[in-house]
């Protein structure tokens, strides 16, 4: 049976799209495909291919989509490189084993090594986050600057959906039925300002949550990957740090905020009034303002020594 042969079945998220179909619906002109650590992970290279590379990883239930903003406002200026991490987005989840830090950092080095990259800038949401300052921390020659945006990292109180999700026996129901509407009041939790969501944003978070292995694999990797005692490691990173945060994140607080600024030996902290989990979305004008204003002064400081 195929995507649109069952009415109602997409909408209450009963089964898997497959992978085939879920590109059809959500790869593009600009989309590429890299096979890299047991997986087939689906990336963009775009902006100016001679300028600093930034690269961007996403977070729980998001894409690459979610950076779509930022590409508008900073491509004329960097080379921008997102990718859709493993279990989500249509990379899907990785072939075998688990997905987790160590892994997670075997990719980056080999899918930036096979980009050209010695060295980068780096972004990372929420989970992503995460990933990245475990990143920078482990390889700090590799990685010039870090933003963190509403970044996992510290032992927390989880959001509703992903402590369902985390919690044993009980998470088996989300690989079965995960309705469209759900889906919606969670993406208006992580904006401050619900009426800023679109239906078709909706649809994207949805549908390629539904691409086949998505829910499986998060189910599988959360309960392990939320725990986030390795947060010493936080102190490791030596890349200058932006630490943006929404002001009204419900998902990940701002006392997550401060903890970094704690820790990170050089940090500097932005925070935007008003704003929820995902201020690259919500507001990708001014947060993308921030970020090369922030990057920008790489390359000043290159040229003070120049001179």
């Amino acid at each position: 049976m195929r995507l649109g042969d069952w009415p109602g079945w997409e909408s209450l998220g009963v089964k898997d799209i497959p992978a085939e179909e879920a590109e059809q619906l959500y790869a593009d002109e600009d989309s590429r495909f890299m096979e890299v650590e047991g997986a087939r992970v689906h990336y963009k290279d775009e902006g100016v291919s001679d300028g600093p590379p930034l690269v961007m990883f996403h977070g729980t239930f998001a894409s690459l989509h979610t950076w779509d903003g930022w590409v508008r406002e900073l491509a004329d200026r960097y080379r921008l490189i997102r990718l859709d991490l493993p279990s989500f987005g249509l990379t899907g989840p990785l072939r075998e084993g688990q997905f987790s830090v160590p892994r997670m950092v075997r990719l980056v080095d080999e899918f930036a090594g096979r980009l050209g990259l010695a060295s980068f800038h780096l972004a990372g949401s929420s989970l992503g986050g995460y990933f990245a300052w475990r990143y920078a921390a482990e390889r700090p020659e590799r990685v010039e600057r870090l933003v963190l945006v509403d970044a996992a990292g510290y032992p927390m109180k989880l959001p509703p959906i992903l402590k369902f999700i985390a919690t044993p026996v009980l998470g088996e129901g989300y690989r079965y039925f995960s309705p469209r509407f759900l889906v919606k009041a969670n993406i208006k939790q992580v904006y401050a300002d619900g009426g800023k969501v679109e239906e078709p944003v909706v649809d994207r978070y949805h549908r390629l949550m539904l691409r086949e292995g998505n829910r499986r694999s998060l189910m599988e990797n959360l309960p392990r990957l939320s725990k986030f005692d390795d947060h010493p490691y936080v102190k490791s990173v030596q890349s200058p740090t932006l630490v943006m945060w929404g002001e009204e994140d419900s998902w990940v607080p701002p006392e997550i905020a401060r903890k970094f600024m704690r820790d990170l030996p050089d940090a500097r902290l932005v925070t935007y009034p008003g704003v929820g989990h995902v201020p690259m979305e919500e507001i990708p004008r001014q947060s993308a303002a921030d970020v090369d204003e922030f990057l920008s002064a790489v390359a000043a400081q290159s040229a003070e020594k120049e001179a």
